[in-house]
Formats: structure tokens, C-alpha cells, sequence
């Protein structure tokens, strides 16, 4: 895979990443990506930094030597399909022929000209007013903007120990959520008024109340103010997470250790997932309810959401903000779910009554003779008809690829199940044995010459 991507913005949801910029990326417009580790996912996993073109190699400038440049636009992917004017802009770029600020400097440069203008005839009003002492300068005003903090919520029931809290600011909304003892995740969303984010904080922040949510204990009263405050970020929040960790902490008479955000990760035992038993326990969890109808269409299973990539999941028709909550947390739902006792407990207390399934199913395939057997041992007889259609009969069958699977219309989990006992398909089959049928097409000449010599006699 390339270094760099290049492609037009889906949705305007995304900020460019230059330190120097954080500007939003238009929909429509161009963006360069540089492919980075995910630090939430498995190893080898990455992630897309999306960048305005200018910005992305205004930060070349201030990187180190041995951070990876783009220096030709093969290095681009995606390149060959952009128009025309955007593959010169980018060819420019590289040569460094392209002057034009970016749009952090463009914002940054128009603000220095217009606050300069005012400094001008300011001093000129300055000088005309000279006259008179007593007047002094106007302070510049300030725009009063609504902002209100909602009490943070937490959930400590059965499986779950999470918080969830909204803020509202201007014609914003942003909300901090996530397992308690983490900084969690943010979300912002924008409204067409103040009104509008304000009903919008209060029905979610009245939902919560109503699931299984109260008001933690360090949480005061959601406090109004209409002074202007400075435009607020995530980091409060999330500086505020380890105070409030240690609040929960210390109200346990077993836990004398400082808490730490990484806490949760370290050991399976406390993970929010270690007591789930199926997929719609694991999107309940990740706040995903509304997507369970997209995986009981599929029948999925535990282990099959967890063989899923994020491929996978956008084949699926998930969007991207699932897609990544699900691949972010996939490394935590797998550490969880292969140490849980059940899995080893089954097999010591009934070890006679029903063998393991790992070592059931080479066996189950001996006696199997066409395609609706082995579809049948693998619980997959409703798909029959598919393979039916296309007149795949067992020697075509043991030849199919995944691709070929897909190609049927088998769902993924399906699809999966029978890629993984292809192999020991085979061996059953190519060690039945042959049945030879010649002594029965011996014995009709014979009878023959017999009745002949008789009745020449």
C-alpha cells in the first residue's frame, strides 16, 4: 500500500491534521492522506490523516529528514483519477512552483491585514481626538455566546462501566464518551441554531438518564453562563478523566493502587466485554444498537464478527463512525473473549456428553457424497439452492475460492465457515474408497459358451 492517498472529501466531516491548520476538509474538495499505525487496532492495522494538499507539504517542511516526503506523484495513490487542474496542482506542489498560502496562513494572513487596518484608524481617531484628555480608547466588544455543561453520567451495572456527558456551545454540541477510567472518545456535532443544539442535548442527555445512566457523584448541577468563554476543546474533558477514575477508585476498599487510563486494557478480567455471548451483547456495548438488525441479517456468530476486518464491515454497508468504534475496540472484545471460561468449562464438566466442536468436524465429513452433505454438516443447507443454480457438483465445489464464494451471494460469515473446512473436505473425500463393479460384466459370456456347448451335444 502507498504512503499517500489522495481523493475528494465524502462529507466535510473530517479536520485537516497540520498542527498549523485544523481547518475543516470541504466536501468535495481535495485531500491528501498519509497512512499511519493504528494505535487502537491490531498490528499491521492503519489509519488516514487527511490533510489540505498545501498543508501536507507545508508540514514537510517541518519534518524530520527521515519522515517519509512525497517526492513524485507516483508515490500517490489514487492520483490517476483525479481532473486535471487538481494533478497540476499537486505536480506544482512537489516542484515547489505552488505559492499559494494555505488555508490556515490565507485565515491567519486575512486577520493580520484586518487587525492592522484597525490599528491605523484607531491612531488616527487618536491623534484627531488629541484635544481631549478624558477619552480614552474603546475596549473592543465582546460577543456573549450560549455555552452549558450537562452533568456527566456514568453506567456501573452488570457488563457495564461507562460515562457519557454533553456540552453545548454556540451551535454545538460535543459530547465525551466512553469505559470509566479512559479519556473515551469525542464527537461534535454542528446545528442550525442554539436552539436546536440545546434540544438536541437535552433529549440525548434525557435518554441516558433513562437507560441505566445517573449523574455521577463529582458532577454538579449543568451550569449556564452567557459570559464568553473561550471556544472549548475535548482536552478538559479528558484531563478531567483521571480525577474522576480516582473518585471511583478510591471508593473501593479493595483498590489502593493509583489508577491508570491504560488500566482497563492490561487485563481481560476487567474489560467491559468479558461477559458478553453474542454480537448484539457487543454492539449494545459499543453504543451500536442500531446496527444488531445489520449482522441478525447475517446470523453471525462471535467468532465470525471477530474474523472481520474493516473491509468487512464497510462491505456490510456500515459507515465509517461504526466501522471505526468496532475496529478500535476489536483488539479488547477478541483478549476478552478467548480467555472466558466458558470456553474450557463446557468440555471438563461434560466431556462424554458432547465432544468438542474442533474435534467433531473433521470426523463429521466421511460419510458425506455430494455438495447438500457437506452443506448440511455445516449447518449451511439453506444456501444449497445457490450452488444449485450454477450446477457445481462436488469436484467443482472442492475447486471454489473465497472469491468464488463471494461471487454465489454468500454472506460473509458462510462464506468463511466453508473456506475453513475446505481442507478437510478434501481429505475426506479423496480417502473414500473407489467401488469396482467388473465381476458382474465377466460372468455374462461365461454363462454363454456353457448354454451353447449343451445344446450342441
Amino acid at each position: 500500500m502507498a504512503e499517500f492517498q489522495v481523493e475528494y472529501a465524502k462529507t466535510g466531516r473530517a479536520s485537516c491534521k497540520d498542527s498549523k491548520c485544523k481547518l475543516p476538509i470541504a466536501a468535495g474538495t481535495l485531500r491528501l492522506a498519509r497512512v499511519a499505525a493504528n494505535p487502537f487496532g491490531d498490528v499491521g492495522d492503519t489509519m488516514l490523516k487527511w490533510y489540505h494538499p498545501r498543508c501536507m507539504f507545508n508540514s514537510f517542511t517541518r519534518a524530520r529528514a527521515s519522515t517519509a516526503k512525497i517526492e513524485s506523484e507516483d508515490d500517490i495513490e489514487g492520483f490517476d483519477e483525479l481532473k486535471a487542474k487538481d494533478k497540476d496542482l499537486i505536480r506544482n506542489l512537489i516542484s515547489g512552483k505552488d505559492t499559494t498560502a494555505s488555508p490556515a496562513k490565507a485565515a491567519t494572513g486575512r486577520g493580520k491585514r484586518k487587525k492592522a487596518d484597525d490599528e491605523e484608524e484607531d491612531e488616527e481617531a487618536s491623534e484627531e481626538e488629541a484635544p481631549a484628555p478624558k477619552k480614552t480608547k474603546p475596549e473592543p466588544k465582546t460577543t456573549s455566546k450560549f455555552y452549558k455543561e450537562y452533568p456527566r453520567l456514568e453506567c456501573v451495572s452488570g457488563n457495564s462501566s461507562k460515562f457519557w456527558q454533553i456540552i453545548v456551545d454556540g451551535k454545538q454540541t460535543l459530547v465525551n464518551y466512553g469505559r470509566i477510567g479512559t479519556s473515551g472518545q469525542s464527537q461534535i456535532k454542528d446545528h442550525i441554531s442554539v436552539a436546536a443544539a440545546t434540544a438536541f442535548a437535552d433529549k440525548q442527555h434525557e435518554q441516558k438518564l433513562s437507560k441505566e445512566y445517573d449523574e455521577a457523584d463529582v458532577g454538579g448541577p449543568a451550569s449556564q453562563s452567557s459570559k464568553p468563554k473561550v471556544k472549548p476543546t475535548f482536552s478538559p474533558l479528558i484531563k478531567k478523566q483521571p480525577v474522576i477514575a480516582q473518585v471511583t477508585h478510591d471508593s473501593d476498599s479493595d483498590s489502593t493502587a493509583k489508577p491508570s487510563a491504560k488500566a482497563p486494557n492490561t487485563s481481560s478480567s476487567n474489560s467491559i466485554f468479558k461477559d458478553v455471548s453474542s454480537v448484539s451483547d457487543i454492539l449494545k456495548l459499543l453504543e451500536l444498537e442500531d446496527q444488531i438488525p445489520v449482522f441478525a441479517k447475517k446470523s453471525m456468530s462471535v467468532d465470525a464478527f471477530l474474523a472481520l476486518k474493516e473491509d468487512d464491515l464497510k462491505e456490510l454497508g456500515l459507515v465509517l463512525g461504526p466501522r471505526k468504534k468496532i475496529i478500535n475496540n476489536m483488539s479488547e472484545i477478541r483478549n476478552a473473549w478467548n480467555s472466558k471460561p466458558q470456553a474450557n468449562t463446557q468440555t471438563v464438566e461434560k466431556p462424554k456428553q458432547k465432544p468438542s466442536t474442533a474435534v467433531a468436524k473433521p470426523l463429521s465429513f466421511d460419510g458425506v457424497s455430494d455438495v447438500e452433505d457437506v452443506l448440511k454438516v455445516l449447518g449451511l443447507d439453506s444456501y444449497a439452492h445457490l450452488f444449485e443454480a450454477e450446477s457445481i457438483d462436488m469436484d467443482a465445489f472442492l475447486l471454489l475460492s473465497e472469491s468464488d464464494l463471494d461471487e454465489l451471494g454468500l454472506p460473509v460469515q458462510a462464506s468463511q465457515k466453508i473456506s475453513s473446512a475446505m481442507a478437510d473436505i478434501k481429505n475426506a473425500i479423496q480417502s473414500k474408497p473407489k467401488v469396482v463393479t467388473k465381476p458382474a460384466a465377466v460372468s455374462a459370456p461365461v454363462a454363454d459358451v456353457s448354454s451353447s456347448s449343451s445344446s450342441s451335444g
